[in-house]
């Protein structure tokens, strides 16, 4: 009796092991063809981030109704900035979701380095991330040559916003290269007596980002990736010469005060949110304004009479040399895993998929995902923003948001007084011996500090 009730036990647990096996199967096939696994509707999976739930919610809801999974979303970001510290500290009081999606790939980096990440590469649909995503943007999810990381949400601040109207009213062409962007900011300084660049560089405690933009665009095209990944990862001095050379570009716009609105003090002065609009006031107040793909958004607002496309457009940030060319700057947000379980795992397969990215960009947010049909862009502009950066020949992410964020903050700081000194460069390599000074420091030794009288 006791025989045959062991034979029917065992027959029990291989019958449940060869459904079981047969659920893994279904489950992972659903991550590589969209099939819906066969899941229970009690299963939840936490996850927290930065991105507007208005937005990322109808992407979850979409991956309950395939998987049966409920998805709990903390959105990080409802009052003020994105708190770092939410994530960065829940190691340590045990709070750390299931998966968090962020746009800080030094958070990845600790926390890869920390082994507190899931490796993705034990169960992540390999098929579908390479066919979906580019090696530069696969690269960017890894931890020493481990992936942490999947990007989901991506930005480009390679672009520069103008008046099509304007520019075939007055015969401008849009300039493809530096030489020409000079050559172009001259004429309309010359012929219209208007500046022709909008520039506001304030923003509170976090003054300061918005010239760094223009400062890692510059670098990234005149001295190229090798260099801007080791000044990334402090391999070389921020006086490094190539980053000197950087300089001189950097100071044929800011060391003109005829090219900014305002001169140098409206620029240091000015809410970087309001410079972005005087290009498309009536009559305009300046001409070009470079800010990332999300200004879009920020310009239907205030001109909602406006056409995208015809009354406001955007054109690459021009190329400043023949060796590095088609090149985009950006950032994005990363969703890394902390807890391996069946309901994250299928998530982030979810995430990857061309279907996720296009629930995602009808939102009107830019994808990395090169698949994503790019006619389902609500507008123009996010759709050439896009394009831009899917077909980009070279991407980097933003390099001040890969610092350390003390770091990242004092080079924040320092750049009223890049702008102030722009362009002698004897000035300006006393602002980048500071930054040098404060990363070659990185535990609160004394920085100097050097007065100087820059005329404003």
């Amino acid at each position: 009796m006791k025989s045959s009730r062991l034979i029917v036990v065992a027959g029990i647990a291989l019958a449940m092991l060869a459904i079981l096996e047969i659920g893994l199967v279904k489950q992972q096939a659903w991550a590589e063809t969209l099939a819906e696994p066969e899941m229970s509707p009690a299963q939840t999976v936490t996850i927290s981030g930065c991105l507007s739930s208005g937005q990322f919610q109808p992407v979850l809801d979409e991956f309950t109704s395939r998987s049966g999974i409920t998805v709990q979303y903390e959105n990080m970001q409802q009052e003020g900035p994105c708190d770092q510290n939410r994530i960065r500290n829940c190691t340590d009081n045990n709070s750390c979701p299931d998966i968090a999606i962020l746009p800080w790939p030094s958070i990845l980096a600790e926390f890869g380095e920390a082994g507190a990440l899931v490796d993705l590469g034990t169960f992540i649909s390999s098929t579908v991330l390479d066919a979906n995503y580019a090696d530069t943007w696969i690269d960017l999810g890894k931890v020493d040559g481990t992936l942490y990381g999947v990007w989901f949400n991506a930005g480009n601040k390679s672009l520069v916003w103008h008046d099509p109207a304007e520019f075939t009213a007055h015969g401008w062409t849009t300039p493809t290269t530096w030489a020409e962007m000079m050559a172009l900011s001259e004429q309309i300084s010359n012929t219209t007596g208007t500046p022709p660049w909008s520039i506001g560089n304030e923003s509170g405690p976090a003054t300061g980002w918005p010239l760094t933009d223009w400062f890692e665009n510059i670098l990234l095209r005149s001295a190229g990736p090798d260099v801007y990944d080791d000044l990334t990862t402090h391999d070389i001095p921020w006086t490094h010469t190539e980053v000197l050379s950087a300089m001189t570009y950097f100071g044929d716009i800011f060391g003109n005060e005829e090219y900014q609105l305002g001169g140098k003090s409206g620029t240091l002065n000015t809410f970087f949110f309001d410079a972005i609009f005087p290009p498309f006031e009536e009559p305009p107040r300046a001409y070009l304004h470079h800010q990332g793909s999300w200004a879009h958004g920020a310009i239907s607002g205030r001109f909602p009479a406006q056409t995208a496309g015809v009354d406001y457009a955007v054109f690459p940030f021009p190329d400043i040399g023949s060796v590095y060319t088609n090149v985009v700057m950006g950032g994005g947000d990363i969703a890394m895993v902390f807890s391996d379980t069946a309901e994250a795992q299928s998530l982030i397969n979810f995430l990857i998929t061309t279907d996720a990215a296009e629930i995602w960009i009808q939102g009107g947010s830019t994808s990395p995902n090169r698949n994503a049909d790019t006619s389902l862009y609500p507008d123009p502009n996010t759709r050439a923003a896009a394009e831009y950066l899917i077909n980009a020949d070279l991407f980097r992410f933003d390099l001040t948001d890969q610092l350390p964020s003390d770091l990242n903050v004092y080079v924040w700081s320092q750049m009223d007084d890049l702008v102030r000194a722009a362009p002698d460069p004897a000035a300006m390599e006393e602002v980048l011996a500071r930054i040098e000074f404060k990363a070659s420091h990185p535990y609160g030794i004394y920085l100097p500090f050097v007065v100087r009288d820059f005329g404003l």
